[in-house]
């Protein structure tokens, strides 16, 4: 399972480029988050990576600075808050589709009409930094806006290991990355897209599932669930992947490439509720009610529906 870095440990002062920054202190984990201003709450802005026996600093990679998105040649919007890190852009009299991005590809919003009327537009960058298993994984987001309406997004995941390399560079996309998960043995990445990111009323796409394969970043299963879901998310669990559909009652789909079959089932709310947790085997549930002691086992090949993958 997969885990946004959050460490509390004594802070050291730090000089990193031409600042001041406080760092966790913690040597026994491979990856040490660094802050601005020695506020452990505030958003990390570097990753050291520590070489657990030494204690030595093996590789930093400076958060913003390592922002694709925070490299445009576009006027920066001064209405931006003077401690923000991300990059602002005030985007005016340029056509959507000359809209240019050093990495990544600007996916616009579906089924949007008329997109030449929008030439008043804000781009904001972010970044998301996250522990899965034994790799480090960077996500950053490029949001484009039309008075609070997502009309563009773009997405570029860096996955690291333990020693600071860049294994996987993923930039792209063809829809937006709205979740990930990667599989314990780092083989195996999700993404779920589409639904709703901002608040009016419809989605910016259909909502799916992607899987790729790292070892070639081949596309090796997707599904695009259109209108069956409000929403879909994705996490892991060792080398699998689980896929989750919200509506009035919620799919969800396990996905065993050992085996290489998908497993699909609909559950209520009720159901749901009696959940304890999904195994290699199937899911575990209580008999009765959360407090019964008494567990059965709702194995996958025979409680759901069964489908082979390539």
């Amino acid at each position: 399972m997969r885990r946004t870095i959050f460490i509390l440990t004594t802070l050291s002062i730090v000089l990193l480029r031409n600042g001041v920054y406080a760092q966790n202190n913690n040597t026994d984990k491979p990856y040490q988050l660094v802050y601005e201003d020695s506020i452990p709450y505030a958003k990390e802005i570097a990753i050291n990576f520590i070489d657990t026996i030494t204690g030595k600093i093996l590789n930093t990679i400076n958060l913003i600075e390592n922002n694709p998105f925070n490299k445009l040649n576009y006027p920066e919007s001064d209405k931006k808050s003077p401690d923000e890190k991300n990059k602002v852009y005030h985007i005016t009299k340029i056509p959507i589709e000359s809209i240019s991005l050093l990495e990544g590809n600007l996916v616009l919003r579906q089924n949007m009409e008329n997109p030449e009327q929008y030439t008043e537009l804000t781009g904001s960058s972010f970044y998301q930094v996250t522990v899965s298993g034994d790799y480090l994984v960077i996500s950053y987001s490029f949001y484009l806006t039309s008075f609070g309406m997502v009309i563009g997004r773009s997405d570029a995941v860096f996955i690291f290991d333990q020693l600071g390399n860049l294994i996987h560079k993923l930039t792209d996309f063809d829809t937006n990355v709205r979740e990930w998960a990667l599989t314990e043995n780092g083989r195996y990445f999700s993404y779920a897209f589409g639904s709703v990111l901002d608040e009016w009323s419809g989605p910016f796409t259909d909502a799916g599932y992607k899987v790729i394969d790292l070892t070639d970043e081949r596309v090796v299963c997707e599904q695009n669930l259109d209108n069956q879901c409000s929403e879909v998310r994705t996490r892991s669990f060792e080398n699998f992947i689980k896929v989750s559909c919200h509506s009035i009652e919620s799919l969800y789909i396990i996905i065993d490439f050992a085996k290489k079959k998908k497993y699909s089932r609909y559950f209520t709310r009720n159901e749901k509720n009696l959940w304890k947790r999904f195994t290699n085997e199937g899911l575990e549930i209580y008999d009765v009610d959360r407090q019964s002691n008494t567990i059965r086992l709702l194995r996958y090949e025979d409680e759901f529906k069964v489908e082979e993958i390539k």
